[in-house]
C-alpha cells in the first residue's frame, strides 16, 4: 500500500534534507551555487511529499523549520564551540 502509519507529522524527508541543506549552507556560507542547489534539492525531496499524498504542506513547514533549527543548533555546538575549544 505505501502508506505511512497513522501520525505522519511531521515529514522527517523534510527535516533531514532541509537540515542538511542547512547545514551545507552554513559551512558553505559564501559559495551562493552550494546554497541554491541544497535549497532547491531540499524543496524537490520536499514537495514530491506531498505531490505524492504523504504529507499535508503543514507537515513539510514543520519538518523544514525542524530541519533548519537543528543544523543551527549542530553547527554552532560543533564549529563555533568545540572546534574553538579545541584552538
Amino acid at each position: 500500500d505505501g502508506k505511512g502509519g497513522k501520525y505522519g507529522f511531521f515529514s522527517s524527508h523534510a527535516a533531514n534534507t532541509f537540515g542538511l541543506a542547512m547545514f551545507l549552507c552554513l559551512l558553505f556560507y559564501k559559495e551562493r551555487r552550494v546554497w541554491c542547489l541544497m535549497l532547491f534539492w531540499a524543496f524537490v525531496v520536499s514537495y514530491s511529499r506531498i505531490y505524492l499524498g504523504k504529507h499535508y504542506p503543514l507537515d513539510i513547514l514543520c519538518g523544514a523549520l525542524f530541519g533548519v533549527l537543528m543544523a543551527i543548533f549542530v553547527k554552532r555546538i560543533i564549529v563555533d564551540y568545540l572546534l574553538k575549544k579545541l584552538q
